[in-house]
């Protein structure tokens, strides 16, 4: 992002020697907003105080990227013919300002990441770099965990997500303002294409961000607008006129909605039309084009902006360095890693940027070229090599890899049997073809489905399982993305289930408590936000809704009681920390991998769900199995067995953690007390 993704201006000629590029007068303004932008960024990384709202700097970006790269397109198709840009030379020059910073930091991380990851992480980091590479990980990061999800700060290169949505665009606007040029030539003509685009991808914007928020953040269509916005300001710049007071007064104002955004803007719901707030503000600081502005002038500025792209790039691997050491949030490591993340900043910017510009710039398109080509593949290839052979095992202590490869320890027909959204709602049968339990719920019953069939007394018998992510066993549930089918998909199980004796028992798992209280184990449960809703979306945890969620949850479990025996299981013990990534961590770093989370935390979180479920089992007849004397001892849940994760990640067990639930479920497929059932478990 910033300066290597946008063209040099000023001081930084070199970037201006392809043929469709016109140089332009040096901005202090532009430079001095992209120090702002990078800035936000990076405290807002760093978890500072008063920058909750950071993020809002990439779409600043956005816009300053929109506005320089139509000012060069539209510069050189408005000379006499319209024959003064190259699209080749557009895009070489871009190549030649983002890929060689971005290449040496890929290749540092590959380089450290040898003896620091273990080959789960080691493999991930490497995909992701050649995604990186081949600007295209933001669509792989969609795939991923949301960007503000906790399991983000393991992502070394998450933020190049936005360099693959600039470059995409990059390759699609010059293309598109060539096609308006050459059928209805004229800046007037290119404005409203421009503009008439900018509306479209803001009302896409708005409406996926509703329905797929992850979708909306990560891809281009949902954020061309901002780009677009900056490309219309260009156009329609020159028409407006700006007295000295009106440039303060539109620059002053810019920043104002600027920094409101990132005092105030909420990761919820993001871009959508929230983000019109930071893309008008960055819109007026670039129409007041005040160039001796205290804004943007001073030197600090001027230098950060001069920096800012190397900046961006380093400090998000600073942060998960932090976060891998278990510094994050420190005080002093904040303080240290926001200076370290700029002196890298600046090293890059000297070493690497400057350096290659004055190289390459003086190159043509023959040699610089295959240059450009060599160095990729020198980091592409080891990053190839090491995806190929699953983050190269073996580096390592058998303890760390033991414990790393946990997180690959999975129901393996999750694929098979899991529904992961849509309608096409799975079911598998595990054992043999008597059945003698039905496993229904989201992805905490796929996890344990095989620990249930291990329960069986002989290979005829099997379980009947449904899940579906993130979707509770609850009739007339919703979930606001629109994907997650979770009020059909129960109507689906019941139907489905008709066809069995009733004598057959329905065992219910849920992360229960995820789905009123949120996903994160807030301390204070009820300023979190509820996962899904029945008559219109909660965005609050109330009484109200707290009742609703209630009276559902033991209508639920009635309705089914009405036909078979119903077995709730308590919710299993949530981790503070990913557990197979920390205890490897921990390994590595000579520490004692201790993960857990103690038994007046589980019950401060579970509070609620428990009470539930008792007035459940009072009201229906429902019978409760509790997971805790399985998992939990002397006031704690450990998250390890000597050093072997029970988990997969911070809350779903593993095939190795649901062993330990055999017995508990044993009592209901095997229809015998405790007692017989466990002399029979351990028979020889």
């Amino acid at each position: 992002m910033s300066r290597a993704m946008l063209p040099a201006i000023g001081g930084a000629a070199a970037d201006l020697t392809a043929p469709s590029q016109t140089p332009v007068v040096f901005r202090h303004d532009i430079n001095g907003l992209r120090a702002w932008a990078v800035m936000v960024v990076v405290l807002f990384h760093f978890s500072v105080p008063g920058f909750s709202g950071g993020f809002v700097g990439v779409d600043v970006f956005f816009v300053i990227s929109g506005y320089l790269m139509t000012g060069i397109i539209i510069g050189g198709l408005d000379r006499v013919g319209g024959d003064q840009f190259s699209l080749f030379g557009f895009y070489l020059a871009r190549a030649k300002r983002i890929l060689p910073a971005l290449l040496v930091l890929c290749a540092v991380l590959l380089a450290l990441g040898w003896f620091a990851l273990a080959s789960p992480d080691y493999r991930t980091s490497a995909t992701h770099a050649l995604f990186s590479l081949t600007f295209v990980s933001n669509m792989k990061f969609w795939r991923e965990a949301g960007y503000f999800d906790a399991a983000s700060h393991d992502k070394w290169l998450l933020h190049t997500w936005s360099l693959s949505v600039e470059w995409q665009f990059y390759l699609i606007l010059p293309i598109a303002l060539m096609l308006v040029w050459r059928y209805f030539p004229g800046r007037r003509n290119a404005l409203i294409a421009m503009g008439g685009g900018l509306l479209v991808s803001l009302l896409l914007s708005v409406v996926v961000t509703g329905l797929k928020p992850t979708a909306a953040f990560f891809l281009l269509p949902t954020r061309a607008w901002e780009m677009l916005a900056g490309g219309v300001v260009f156009l329609l710049g020159p028409r407006i006129v700006r007295t000295p007071r009106q440039r303060r007064v539109l620059e002053t104002l810019g920043f104002a909605l600027i920094l409101a955004s990132v005092a105030t803007a909420s990761a919820a719901g993001w871009p959508g039309y929230e983000a019109l707030m930071p893309v008008l503000g960055s819109s007026l600081v670039l129409i007041a084009a005040r160039q001796q502005s205290g804004w943007t002038a001073p030197v600090p500025f001027q230098a950060l902006g001069n920096w800012s792209y190397s900046i961006y790039l380093w400090h998000w691997p600073v942060v998960v360095g932090l976060v891998y050491l278990e510094h994050h949030g420190q005080g002093g490591a904040i303080v240290a890693g926001v200076t370290l993340s700029i002196l890298l900043g600046w090293l890059s910017y000297q070493w690497v940027e400057t350096t290659v510009r004055r190289g390459l710039g003086r190159w043509k398109a023959k040699q610089s070229i295959p240059a450009l080509a060599v160095l990729t593949l020198l980091v592409a290839l080891p990053a190839t090599a090491v995806r190929m052979a699953n983050g190269a095992p073996g580096r390592l202590s058998p303890a760390v890899e033991t414990a790393a490869q946990e997180a690959q320890n999975v129901n393996h027909r999750r694929t098979e049997c899991h529904t992961m959204g849509g309608n096409d709602f799975r079911s598998c049968l595990y054992g043999g073809p008597n059945v003698r339990a039905i496993l229904v719920g989201d992805s905490h019953a796929s996890t344990v489905v095989t620990s249930v069939q291990a329960a069986l007394a002989s290979p005829q018998e099997g379980v009947l399982a449904f899940s579906y992510t993130s979707c509770p066993t609850l009739f007339g549930v919703q979930h606001p993305q629109a994907d997650l089918k979770c009020a059909a998909f129960n109507e689906w199980v019941m139907q489905q289930i008709k066809v069995l004796p009733s004598e057959v028992p329905v065992i219910v798992v849920n992360r229960g408590s995820a789905y009123p209280f949120g996903s994160e184990q807030n301390p204070n449960p009820k300023n979190s936000r509820p996962l899904v809703y029945f008559d219109q979306p909660a965005e609050a945890v109330t009484s109200t809704f707290l009742s609703t969620y209630r009276q559902r949850l033991i209508a639920s479990v009635c309705r089914i009681a009405q036909a078979r025996p119903v077995y709730l299981v308590r919710p299993f013990p949530e981790m503070p920390v990913d557990v197979p990534r920390a205890t490897a961590r921990k390994l590595l770093l000579g520490k004692d991998p201790d993960i857990a989370t103690s038994l007046p935390d589980y019950h401060h979180r579970h509070q609620f769900i428990w009470e539930a479920q008792d007035k459940a089992e009072a009201f229906c007849g429902a019978r409760i199995l509790d997971p805790l004397p399985w998992l939990c001892a002397e006031n704690r849940c450990d998250g390890a067995d000597e050093g072997r994760p029970r988990y997969y990640d911070d809350n779903h067990l593993s095939e190795h953690g649901n062993r330990r639930l055999i017995l508990m479920f044993a009592e209901v497929v095997r229809g015998a007390p405790r007692s017989e059932i466990r002399t029979a478990l351990t028979k020889p």
